[in-house]
């Protein structure tokens, strides 16, 4: 980021220094961090790290390897962009990234108490076409755009 007001994230998810204690794949890509947080992720998304970039498509079996990878990874940083791409580094500088996708929801993440009606009670949808809809407050380290659904 250069530091234009342009390209100031329009989310940022309260998850740096937070580890991948969980990578479970079946039609969809589920990543559970150590404080009970999750970001499930239904839409096609980029690996990029030291050996190259790789497509995982969650439900497609030959691509799934990469994202096991992910496992006690611990993320830097997780925002969403102006242009509604969800980008989350990890040490080691390996990249997940999860665009927008224009007739379904590609992703969502949730606090650690989700529905438990605790401080952590939050949760993000990029709904289709990518406009965010939230729930709840952002947590320390988070925050939330203020026109989101």
């Amino acid at each position: 980021m250069s530091g234009d007001a342009s390209d100031e994230p329009v989310a940022v998810l309260p998850w740096a220094g937070r580890e991948i204690t969980r990578v479970a794949v079946d039609s969809q890509l589920r990543l559970l961090f150590d404080d009970g947080a999750e970001l499930v992720v239904a839409a096609p998304l980029t690996l990029t790290g030291p050996a190259g970039t790789d497509t995982v498509a969650p439900g497609e079996l030959g691509t799934l390897a990469p994202a096991l990878a992910l496992l006690w990874q611990t993320a830097t940083a997780a925002v969403v962009g102006a242009d509604d791409v969800l980008v989350l580094t990890f040490r080691g500088g390996t990249v997940l990234r999860v665009p927008a996708h224009p007739h379904y929801e590609a992703w969502n993440a949730t606090g650690a108490g989700w529905n438990g009606k605790g401080a952590d009670d939050w949760m993000v949808v990029s709904t289709p076409g990518g406009r965010l809809a939230v729930w709840g407050e952002p947590p320390e380290g988070g925050r939330f755009p203020a026109d989101a659904l």
